[in-house]
């Protein structure tokens, strides 16, 4: 999020012997529209710290609130008008070192607030906000408290209530919360201006309730730990100029128990293409709570899938722009350590980069840090393909990837065409017809922006075909025009095989026989 920050401070410094003391006054600082005060002292004293700052905005509006939160401050913020009050303090005072944190206190109350823009007909109103975090200061932070004991407002007949309380956050944290949301969402462009072309349609329904201890999940002692409740769409139509097609979303189901929450039910299209989806996700109050590992299993249907258009190709200025941001970039994507998901995927038929694919099955699995591609099958190019691949990350300096296809009596004009990096280990490719049938594995150090370390990687594979012809193949064709031999460039090879590696850069072929013509023949180099 932008946040626009401007800062006025004067600072008195008084030095004595064994301490430096720092003394604020008339202090003032802006975190875009809102202006905040602070006041106080911060001590460095010999073996701790010693404080005692005040942070006040009473001179702030809810306007001003408002423009820390962006879907207000991006969307009409200086035509919007509002009324209520707020009020925003706080408080840190106390010691801190090694083992020990000063306490603090800070609360925001608003209450009998609205806001509502002119040009729109909708207005929301009785926004009700009480929200605080206190500590007594020490050691101890499951002393630590968070409360949001109020939160409420009317869109028209759209209502959103909910509240929130932690306790015993570091040992044995304690959740309560409800929320209570019923809304159309076709009334979102009367109180909060949308983007051009920007429409939604549908409803939303949620009613959750949650209330109990971790160690009582932990002990799976259910009685004690409630979790209940759901979140529906339904009808949804959603419309941007952003995506390249509607979305449909006919009903979307989430249902929460303490054990997990499950996604009961997703059935949505987007233009011609079709998706469901189902599936659970367990322990995922330990991973909001104590960043524990979050387990999920998925299943992913479609009849039809056109990645042509959900994901259309960037514009030349677009990819060079991605090239060269890819190219600076200098952290690696990590794979999430704490993620164990698995998705299991059936698609009918799919489009991918002018290729038709059908029968695609397989397996997406997310664990210790590896991302990994579990014998996906498909039929593509007239044959049909088995993938499967890791990216680990589990070196964070140094990710690397394996990665194997097999292919089964594959076109290869399709497979040269689709595949640049085919063409680009075996140009000759590009001047064989047939059908080929091939195994092929490696493994590749990779930099931050996904390219393979070329001297790390090796490979290792073989090409089988019953019958190729080669044409148009430069090589041959001046063999010809030399030797006078007749019909030697445009040459059929039978019972082929050959084996083949990727070792220090270098593509290297392992010796294999042809017959040219009536010329016996061994091929092999690299």
């Amino acid at each position: 999020t932008e946040v626009k920050t401007e800062a006025i401070v004067n600072l008195l410094m008084e030095f004595t012997e064994g301490t430096s003391k720092f003394t604020l006054k008339e202090n003032e600082f802006k975190l875009n529209e809102v202006t905040f005060s602070i006041d106080g002292f911060y001590e460095m004293l010999e073996n701790y710290d010693n404080m005692d700052i005040k942070l006040n905005a009473s001179k702030a509006t809810f306007k001003e609130f408002l423009s820390l939160i962006p879907v207000f401050y991006h969307s009409g913020y200086e035509s919007m008008l509002t009324s209520g009050k707020m009020a925003l303090n706080g408080q840190v005072k106390g010691k801190m070192d090694d083992t020990n944190l000063p306490g603090w206190d800070f609360r925001m109350l608003v209450s009998n607030a609205s806001i509502n823009y002119p040009d729109l007909p909708g207005k929301i109103s009785n926004i009700q906000l009480d929200a605080g975090s206190k500590f007594v200061g020490g050691d101890n932070l499951d002393l630590m408290t968070v409360d949001i004991p109020k939160f409420h407002a009317n869109l028209s007949k759209n209502t959103i209530d909910a509240n929130l309380s932690l306790r015993r956050i570091m040992s044995d944290p304690f959740i309560k919360s409800r929320i209570l949301a019923n809304f159309d969402l076709a009334t979102m462009k009367d109180y909060i201006p949308l983007t051009e072309e920007e429409s939604y349609n549908g409803t939303l329904e949620a009613d959750v309730d949650i209330e109990g201890k971790m160690s009582d999940l932990e002990k799976e002692d259910f009685e004690k730990f409630t979790a209940k409740g759901h979140i529906i769409l339904a009808d949804i139509i959603y419309k941007s100029p952003d995506l390249p097609d509607v979305v449909d979303i006919n009903k979307a189901k989430f249902s929460f128990s303490p054990q997990n929450l499950s996604l009961d039910e997703l059935n949505a299209k987007m233009g011609k293409s079709d998706f469901a989806m189902d599936g659970k996700v367990d322990n995922y109050f330990g991973y909001l709570l104590r960043d524990e590992l979050l387990k999920g299993n998925f299943n992913f249907s479609s009849n039809y899938l056109d990645l042509d258009a959900l994901m259309p190709a960037s514009t030349e200025e677009a990819a060079s722009t991605e090239s060269q941001a890819s190219s600076t970039s200098e952290e690696p994507l990590l794979v999430p350590g704490n993620i164990d998901f698995d998705l299991v995927t059936s698609i009918n038929k799919t489009r991918y980069n002018g290729i038709d694919v059908s029968n695609i099955r397989g397996n997406v699995r997310i664990k210790d840090e590896i991302a990994s591609l579990d014998n996906l099958t498909m039929n593509a190019m007239g044959g049909t393909v088995g993938l499967k691949g890791k990216y680990n990350t589990q070196n964070h300096d140094k990710p690397k990837m394996d990665f194997g296809y097999s292919l089964g009596d594959v076109n290869i004009q399709d497979l040269a065409t689709n595949f640049l990096t085919v063409g680009k280990l075996a140009p000759i490719m590009k001047y064989a017809h047939g059908k080929i049938s091939s195994d092929f594995s490696m493994t590749t150090d990779l930099t931050p922006s996904f390219e393979p370390i070329l001297t790390s990687l090796s490979s290792i594979g073989d090409l089988r075909s019953n019958s190729i012809t080669i044409k148009g193949f430069e090589l041959l064709e001046k063999m010809e025009a030399v030797t006078k031999l007749k019909n030697l460039s445009n040459q059929t090879i039978t019972n082929f095989k050959t084996r083949f590696k990727v070792e220090d850069g270098k593509v290297s072929v392992t010796p294999f026989d042809v017959k040219l013509g009536k010329i016996n023949s061994e091929v092999s180099g690299f």
